[in-house]
């Protein structure tokens, strides 16, 4: 990590890109013929991903009163552990076929990968994103930012958010460890998040909601997200070399 001199907060404004190229989103969407999600009747919902914090609340998620939902393959992941889940996710790429090991029912966008919903069939419900329709779910560009909006829809008043701390310490993700050159510290609320801007973007952008709808969402993930919700002053102190080109 290289130290930055700048005044705090300093910043890295992140844009982020899609990363499905030379597929034509809006066909796929259009040809989606999985059935839209239903309204559903339980209010609880516990939403899953997979940071290294989901490993402290297996025993949460076994005993959970309400739904589950599992980003991409947390759903896996939970299945192994004898956790029954919804698998979830807004990713265009394709899947291995080992991250649909155990899971019984998916909620798809309609613009994930046909062979996701290939693999699911009878099993999968679809939802559309904003950017392909104009009733679709609004949100950030990771399957968890656009959960808050898609949990609300169908009917859902109170979630939380386990394994989406947004930061790093041994491992990056609970079933693998994955190689992020382009790493940054970042001060919030007075302690030091190694993050990278895939997972900043996402600390963000589920901060502000339960920043402002706290009654509704939650988080017992810890990490960059409780440090972004606590100090909106948040600041970058270090980045790795492969940022600074």
């Amino acid at each position: 990590m290289t130290q930055k001199g700048a005044q705090a907060p300093f910043r890295i404004n992140f844009i982020a890109l899609g990363s499905a190229h030379n597929v034509d989103i809006q066909a796929r969407v259009n040809s989606c013929d999985a059935p839209y999600a239903r309204k559903r009747t339980q209010q609880r919902l516990a939403v899953v991903g997979l940071g290294e914090s989901s490993l402290y609340a297996i025993n949460e998620l076994r005993e959970w009163d309400g739904d589950i939902w599992a980003i991409n393959g947390a759903a896996a992941w939970l299945a192994d552990k004898g956790i029954v889940s919804t698998m979830v996710t807004v990713d265009p790429l394709p899947f291995p076929d080992f991250a649909f090991h155990g899971i019984s029912s998916a909620l798809f966008a309609s613009c994930a990968d046909p062979s996701a919903f290939e693999q699911m069939r009878d099993r999968v419900e679809k939802f559309d994103m904003i950017e392909h329709s104009d009733t679709g779910v609004i949100g950030g560009c990771t399957t968890a930012t656009r959960m808050p909006a898609l949990a609300v829809s169908l009917g859902y008043t109170d979630v939380t958010f386990f394994g989406c701390e947004g930061s790093f310490t041994k491992r990056n993700h609970v079933d693998s460890e994955r190689t992020y050159p382009e790493q940054l510290i970042i001060n919030a609320d007075g302690v030091d998040y190694v993050s990278v801007p895939e997972f900043v973007l996402q600390a963000q952008s589920l901060a502000s909601v339960m920043r402002e709808w706290p009654d509704i969402f939650k988080e017992k993930s810890g990490g960059l997200l409780r440090g972004m919700i606590l100090d909106q002053n948040w600041s970058v102190v270090a980045v790795s070399s492969a940022l600074k080109g």
